[in-house]
């Protein structure tokens, strides 16, 4: 989710955010409510991958999470399953196109191993 000049006038209020599934709040929602589904309230460890500067990439249990901390797209050198979440807006749809991250963007998606079809 990138941030520009008209997000700086935006009045950014629950009120405005609420019916948006593009919004900051809609984003921070999905995200504790993926984070109760896949760890019903323990704390999970993770194990941080490698990636090229301004990509960070880990996983937790059985998901990867990537974000893109650059302003060009990155491909991921890791097996991806289905996109759950992404910073992107309210799809995930075509968000890791051929498994190239755009710019300024993050994902949570399923981990898939390099043996699994």
């Amino acid at each position: 989710m990138s941030i520009g000049a008209d997000d700086l006038a935006w009045s950014g209020n629950v009120a405005a955010q609420r019916d948006d599934p593009a919004s900051v709040l809609r984003l921070c929602r999905d995200l504790i409510a993926l984070r109760t589904r896949a760890f019903g309230g323990r704390i999970a460890s993770y194990r941080e991958l490698p990636g090229p500067p301004g990509l960070w990439t880990y996983r937790v249990d059985d998901l990867l999470i990537a974000a893109n901390f650059t302003g060009e797209p990155v491909t991921l050198d890791v097996p991806i399953g289905s996109v759950l979440l992404s910073t992107a807006g309210a799809t995930t749809e075509g968000v890791l196109d051929r498994g190239t991250l755009p710019p300024w963007t993050g994902v949570i998606a399923r981990h898939q191993p390099k043996d699994a079809d």
